[in-house]
């Protein structure tokens, strides 16, 4: 699946999901992130080289309620880190 992404540093909803873009595995590649807002399950989408993404197993993220989310590179210069918010 080839997917469009926006700059890095936003955060979109999609129905009971947030999701942002970031190179999270440091490869060069963009990658998706998706976030159940209510359970706070993380599921990350690799970007391949091809353009399309290869989906690895659900995680928890320890928190519940997600109300928002970013991807920067806020705390390690060579990849991306997920910033989630929670009440």
């Amino acid at each position: 699946m080839a997917i469009a992404c926006p700059a890095q540093g936003q955060g979109f909803l999609a129905g009971e999901d947030l999701w942002a873009t970031g190179d999270f595995d440091g490869d060069g590649l963009r990658d998706v992130a998706v976030v159940n807002r209510e359970s706070g399950l993380i599921r990350l989408g690799r970007g391949q080289a091809a353009g399309d993404l290869v989906w690895n197993q659900t995680f928890p993220s320890g928190l519940p309620a997600v109300t928002a989310l970013a991807a920067d590179r806020f705390d390690h210069p060579d990849h991306d880190s997920l910033m989630l918010v929670s009440p």
